[in-house]
């Protein structure tokens, strides 16, 4: 996949589960990969219940799950080390939700009004 496009739109209401890819192609260079999940990727579909993130995706971009308001399950990848901007912003966890001993970075409202999750 390329690592600036979304899941298509029409995919948004019926789309409940996302198996991801291992990398992303980048689309300044695309002999490249990157390992980022791309900003926006499926922002606002808002009936995925889980996503799965394989061990080879280190960072998860800005808005990646933005206003996905029924995910409550992610698998998270071993090796994940940034949770960026806005990344998870209005998604249904909660009570607890577990994040990975790689991760170094949560940035800036990277968990902003999921309002279930009680402890980080």
């Amino acid at each position: 996949l390329l690592s600036d496009q979304r899941m298509p739109s029409g995919w948004a209401t019926s789309v409940t589960e996302i198996k991801l890819p291992g990398t992303f192609v980048d689309v300044t260079d695309n002999t490249k990969t990157t390992t980022e999940i791309p900003a926006g990727f499926c922002e606002n579909f808002t009936h995925i219940t889980s996503v799965n993130i394989p061990n080879t995706i280190t960072s998860v971009g800005e808005s990646a799950f933005r206003g996905c308001t029924q995910l409550n399950v992610v698998d998270w990848s071993t090796a994940l080390v940034e949770i960026k901007e806005h990344a998870f912003e209005r998604c249904g966890f909660g009570p607890t939700l577990i994040i990975p001993n790689s991760v170094q970075y949560i940035r800036e409202d990277a968990f902003r009004n999921c309002y279930y999750v009680n402890y980080l």
